[in-house]
């Protein structure tokens, strides 16, 4: 009982903190809260951490690495994904939200999901985590409770920045934060053609 109490409780940590750097899914929360859209930005939230806590279980579970071939198969993926969702944040942008429709959180789970789960860096990051913490004998454990971590700082995260719409640098944000994901998309794509 006390190994499932620590492995969740390392779980939601890391969940947290893992939420808290600058990244796809942080950067696609706030353009999303920004644009008035936070249901869909706390969707995107859970989508990516429902793909981190895939990504932590397996790499608490012993996965050590991918194949050549499906990391620049996964890398290229990734890139289009990424580069599509940049297009249609882009397009949308300058469309007012005056209310915003209780579909969106569902709309957003999957943007989520796709924006993580296909991105072979996120489960190399996961990867590097657990290697330096160490095996678990609960890695399902782990990741439920990564997942659960991650989105429960999303949502919080989404609902900030969507309180601090009128703020000189939170205005700034949708732009930082699609030249963070093209930035990302781009050295993803840049990586998968050295693989």
């Amino acid at each position: 009982m006390i190994d499932w109490l620590a492995a969740a409780g390392l779980g939601l940590l890391l969940g947290v903190l893992t939420g808290m750097s600058v990244g796809v899914i942080s950067a696609a929360v706030a353009q999303a809260a920004i644009a008035n859209r936070v249901r869909f930005g706390i969707g995107i939230g859970v989508g990516g951490a429902v793909a981190d806590a895939i990504h932590a279980s397996a790499a608490f579970a012993g996965v050590r690495h991918l194949d050549a071939t499906w990391t620049s198969a996964l890398s290229i993926v990734a890139a289009v994904v990424i580069l599509g969702f940049v297009a249609l944040a882009w397009r949308a942008r300058r469309m007012p939200v005056a209310v915003e429709d209780h579909s969106s959180f569902t709309r957003g789970l999957p943007a989520g999901l796709l924006l993580t789960l296909p991105n072979p860096a996120a489960l190399g990051a996961w990867i590097t985590v657990a290697a330096l913490l160490w095996r678990q004998p609960h890695p399902i454990v782990v990741g439920v409770a990564v997942g659960l971590g991650s989105a429960v700082w999303f949502a919080i995260f989404a609902r900030f920045v969507a309180r601090r719409r009128d703020h000189r640098f939170v205005r700034a944000l949708p732009k930082i934060a699609l030249a963070i994901l093209v930035a990302v998309a781009v050295t993803t794509a840049v990586r998968a053609g050295y693989s």
